[in-house]
């Protein structure tokens, strides 16, 4: 099975060593190759991943700004936040002296019933 793919015979190897041989090299060859693509999928898969995370949190929190924007002030005052502090209250930044939690946003819980604004009266 040895032919000018692989060049010159190996001396001192049988024709049915080195047909051995070169199946061998192949084989390996293949799972050589085998191994990095694989690599390169899941470098693939993780870029994916964090590009499809960072839409979904854009898009997240454009939905919670917009709410926030829809509130009255009063509303907003309710809660604790000006109107003006509304992109740094979706970012998750500090407002004034305390992290305020607010509707819509992970893990908001209200500390006391005044601050659900959802049951006021508001006009």
């Amino acid at each position: 099975m040895i032919n000018s793919e692989f060049g010159s015979s190996i001396p001192g190897l049988s024709l049915e060593d080195q047909n051995r041989f070169y199946a061998e090299a192949r084989r390996q060859q293949a799972l050589a190759v085998a191994k990095y693509v694989g690599l390169a999928f899941k470098s693939v898969v993780t870029v994916f991943k964090a590009v499809a995370g960072s839409i979904v949190g854009g898009v997240a929190q454009a939905r919670q700004l917009a709410e926030l924007s829809h509130l009255s002030d009063r509303q907003l005052a309710d809660i604790g936040i000006k109107r003006s502090d509304i992109p740094r209250v979706v970012m998750g930044e500090p407002v004034g002296r305390h992290r305020i939690s607010v509707p819509g946003l992970a893990g908001w819980t209200p500390s006391t019933a005044s601050n659900d604004w959802r049951g006021s009266a508001a006009a």
